[in-house]
């Protein structure tokens, strides 16, 4: 799944950071490309970035609101999430691509449900079917025995992944993280179930229910402390017990 960018408007910086934060957390599609406390800088940075969705609080400094950025702002590709304390703007707010419309202090289903209603907005429009992607992907997965490569299928296009490249898989609910070894990320919109089953079996290791690791990348597996494997770019992540001989057997440790 694509990484979607957004834009935070709040003219308090603790609310703005609080709910970067929580974006951080909860919502790993969302990457927060943006920041601003006033009418000014809102257009300003929805100018320059061009975001796919905002969160905007209502009321700002001066007796502005966020409706004053909307009005002015040539860049009208966007889908907003308003995250206000003052409930009487729902109307209006709907009339201004508002996708939802929450209330603070900020409820974390209340956000999660919220991106999932972008998710599947954005996930509706593509002129590209999820089934097609699917076929795309088992046809160039299936190329040739020896894979180097493998498809990965997004909200709006098809990441062409190199093998070596990858230093592991993160499973996130119904969807999954490719960490690369360069830092940088590709999210799927399959589980990491599918992966493990699609992956060469002599490269990929499940780890643990959350991480499938290429075994190439592993530079040291620390055992005084629980079982962890460093990985190339030096994260650690966690081997389950019942994994652990597992991965023994296939580093010929055993």
């Amino acid at each position: 799944m694509e990484i979607i960018k957004a834009v935070i408007i709040d003219d308090e910086n603790d609310n703005v950071e609080l709910l970067e934060h929580f974006l951080k957390t909860y919502c790993p599609t969302i990457t927060v490309v943006g920041k601003g406390n006033t009418v000014e800088e809102g257009i300003n940075i929805i100018s320059l970035q061009k975001p796919q969705l905002l969160f905007l609080d209502i009321e700002l400094n001066n007796n502005n609101t966020a409706f004053d950025i909307l009005d002015k702002v040539n860049y009208t590709s966007y889908k907003a999430i308003f995250v206000t304390a003052y409930n009487e703007y729902a109307i209006k707010a709907f009339k201004y691509n508002a996708v939802d419309y929450i209330l603070k202090p900020i409820n974390i289903d209340d956000l999660v449900n919220a991106v999932n209603k972008i998710l599947i907005d954005i996930e509706r429009s593509l002129y590209t079917s999820q089934i097609q992607m699917k076929l795309f992907s088992q046809s160039l997965n299936n190329l040739n025995e020896k894979l180097e490569v493998i498809a990965v299928p997004s909200l709006n296009q098809i990441d062409v992944v190199n093998l070596d490249s990858i230093s592991y898989l993160e499973s996130h609910e119904r969807y999954t993280i490719f960490h690369k070894i360069d830092s940088s990320k590709v999210v799927a919109s399959r589980n990491i179930g599918e992966y493990e089953a699609i992956l060469p079996s002599k490269t990929f290791y499940r780890i643990h229910h959350s991480y499938l690791v290429n075994i190439t990348k592993i530079v040291k597996i620390n055992k005084s402390e629980g079982s962890y494997c460093e990985m190339i770019n030096g994260i650690m992540l966690p081997i389950s017990r019942r994994r652990n001989d597992g991965l023994s057997n296939l580093l010929m440790l055993k």
